[in-house]
């Protein structure tokens, strides 16, 4: 046999997708899809090459990271719990949930004469592993595969499988339910339902449950399938599971079905709404009649009574996160869904979920900015509240959909939108009293601020609202051939990138040209750190992509990819990019490029040292005469603003931290980059 010892984290220490953690919370964001339990052990796995297992019934948890997705799991017979059979791709391997060993028990052999393995089950002796072909059976503890039955099948596939005490029963792609003797071998046709048997479970040789595609309601049947009757009072045909004689659910993502007398009635149970649980993606019953089920971003919850109550084993609130914000101070937020706000006061390293719930019951919470250390503003569909000391001070009846906040200019940009009207709005007191600025044609996606102190909003068909007097006034542009942007990022008034969704778009000149530099799905989160240094984001699947160029877009990499979506971002002074995420998980990606090493060029301007230490002088080499210098802190403010016809300038008074520099040529040129000054 051939063991492979993974690696692995203990709760709360979860892994994802490339063996990190969440920052928070502690637990993967994982489509649990497979599950098996038995005494105190539970195993599930799902994507993001993340599997869980607990020894204590689910009070603690230890993830393992696999390379391959599991497809499906049972326990081992004779182990009473302790060890699983886990189906990997085309391995079938016993995991040891005290030692987190994994071993081997399928061989070449097995695979040369089964091909594709579809699904294990287990009896109390034995395992068998089967195929599109065949079905073959091992002696739990040897593990020497022989194959006890063949299909011969023509233009089908096994979808779904099931054992009893005396039967493996089979279902196919095309209708087909088939049971095979445990005993004698012989394989017989049941019942052709001309219809893909989407799941069925068999509580005894004879008493079983299918749901059937074109099928109106799940069927029963108490002669092994071959006649059935319809169970009219479930009405939902979907992931049907018997216990004993009389109970029947129906499990659907956010909602059961249950009957306690054998279909004659049965009652409709959400699976509850409080934040705290996800959609259900897989199920297991226990001989002991509990039901447990596991889904989306880890969760796993049991009832024990039918239904009545649930337990949830790996808790925490999941409402999927849609904005971020960091502040110099250490303080940042977090916000999303209809209460979720969470905050941290050190810099990201620790965050915990504050108690405020303000507007009504649909209040979704969309955006969030932070205006000091104690005090910040969130936005919902139809209130905004203003919070300082963790307190609730004031609540404003407005939607807003975005906020943007100028520390320097101590003013506050919001977009919103109200039934079919959309605005721009803007604030000078902290967010308790807004002014209508300007009306949009349509609803825009987020608010982008140079450097320089130029406000973008993009608009509809091609067009781009700007600002140059902090948002009093605005202006209509162009972009580029009325491409349909949704999010801009600019560098300053005329370095800029624009997504429409499918593809992303660079401009040198403000947006009357753009040129295409990349593709792909859902781009978002653009992030443009200097000429030549450009972040953005695509979804795939429900993942985040990470996308980096160093050249100015010239290529680009995929340089990481988090399991969860991603909704909302931030970058900091240190190009740290803060991610909120689906499930309410917090991410952060340090932006590599030629501004994280603080070796920069600008188009043949070199500044030097990069960083600096406070007090020092700037040195700068340049093919053309420099006639001015000028630093712009990330808000927007000009700092410092030099003549020079030398190469050296002095930083004495100037804060740590990063700073936009704007060097001027003779020829009248301006090029930027990026200036770190550390202590």
């Amino acid at each position: 046999m051939k063991k492979l010892i993974l690696l692995f984290l203990i709760l709360q220490q979860i892994a994802i997708c490339q063996s990190e953690n969440s920052l928070f919370p502690n637990v993967p964001y994982t489509e649990l899809n497979a599950l098996a339990v038995e005494n105190d052990y539970i195993y599930t796995a799902g994507d993001c090459n993340t599997a869980l297992v607990s020894t204590d019934a689910g009070q603690t948890w230890t993830t393992v990271t696999i390379e391959e997705t599991v497809k499906n799991i049972r326990i081992l017979p004779g182990s009473n719990g302790a060890k699983a059979i886990y189906q990997i791709k085309d391995e079938i391997m016993v995991f040891d949930a005290n030692t987190l060993e994994f071993d081997e028990i399928s061989n070449s052999s097995l695979f040369l004469s089964s091909g594709n393995y579809v699904s294990i089950e287990v009896d109390k002796e034995n395992i068998y592993v089967i195929s599109n072909q065949n079905v073959h059976q091992a002696l739990a503890g040897e593990y020497d595969w022989t194959k006890i039955a063949d299909f011969n099948f023509d233009n089908d596939a096994v979808v779904n499988t099931d054992v009893t005490e005396n039967y493996i029963h089979i279902g196919t792609l095309n209708g087909l339910l088939m049971r095979i003797d445990l005993e004698t071998n012989a394989v017989d046709i049941m019942n052709d339902f001309m219809n893909r048997i989407y799941s069925f479970d068999m509580v005894t040789d004879d008493l079983g449950y299918f749901t059937i595609q074109n099928f109106t309601y799940p069927i029963k049947t108490t002669d092994g399938g071959t006649t059935y009757t319809d169970l009219e009072n479930l009405p939902e045909n979907i992931g049907v599971t018997g216990y004993g004689d009389n109970v029947i659910f129906t499990i659907n993502t956010n909602r059961i079905y249950v009957s306690t007398d054998g279909g004659q009635s049965s009652t409709y149970i959400p699976i509850p709404d409080d934040g705290t649980y996800d959609l259900v993606y897989s199920k297991y019953m226990t001989e002991d009649g509990t039901l447990y089920m596991a889904g989306r971003s880890s969760m796993v919850i049991k009832t024990e009574d039918f239904g009545s109550s649930f337990i949830n084993l790996n808790e925490y609130k999941r409402e999927n996160l849609s904005g971020i914000n960091m502040h110099s101070s250490g303080t940042g937020v977090a916000v999303g869904g209809l209460s979720s706000i969470i905050k941290t006061e050190d810099g990201g390293d620790n965050w915990s979920f504050q108690d405020l719930v303000f507007g009504d019951d649909n209040n979704y919470l969309s955006s969030v900015t932070v205006l000091s250390q104690n005090k910040y503003l969130v936005a919902g569909s139809n209130s905004l509240a203003i919070v300082e000391n963790d307190q609730i001070i004031a609540t404003v009846d407005r939607g807003i959909d975005v906020l943007h906040y100028n520390a320097d200019g101590g003013y506050l940009i919001g977009l919103q939108s109200s039934n079919s009207d959309y605005s721009i709005i803007k604030s000078t007191d902290d967010g308790m009293t807004w002014e209508s600025k300007a009306f949009l044609p349509g609803y825009s996606y987020n608010i982008s601020q140079a450097p320089t102190g130029k406000i973008f909003v993009p608009g509809l068909e091609g067009t781009i609202y700007t600002s140059i007097d902090g948002g009093d006034t605005w202006d209509i542009e162009e972009f580029g051939n009325e491409l349909e942007i949704r999010r801009v990022a600019f560098l300053d008034e005329n370095v800029g990138i624009a997504t429409t969704g499918l593809k992303l778009y660079m401009t040198t000149d403000g947006g009357a040209t753009a040129n295409l530099i990349s593709s792909g799905y859902a781009i978002d989160n653009l992030q443009l750190v200097s000429t030549d240094v450009i972040f953005y984001t695509t979804a795939n699947e429900a993942q985040t992509n990470i996308y980096e160029s160093i050249n100015g877009g010239s290529t680009f990499q995929e340089t990481k990819e988090f399991c969860s979506q991603t909704s909302g971002s931030f970058i900091d002074k240190d190009n740290t990019v803060w991610l909120a995420q689906n499930g309410g998980h917090i991410n952060k990606y340090k932006i590599n490029g030629p501004t994280s090493t603080y070796n920069i060029d600008i188009n043949s301007v070199s500044v030097y040292p990069n960083p600096i230490v406070s007090g020092q002088d700037i040195n700068i080499e340049s093919d053309e005469r420099v006639t001015e210098v000028t630093l712009i802190s990330l808000s927007g403010k000009t700092v410092k603003r030099m003549p020079t016809q030398s190469n050296s300038i002095s930083t004495i008074g100037l804060n740590t931290g990063m700073y936009t520099i704007a060097v001027k040529t003779i020829q009248g040129e301006v090029k930027y980059g990026k200036l770190v000054i550390v202590e």
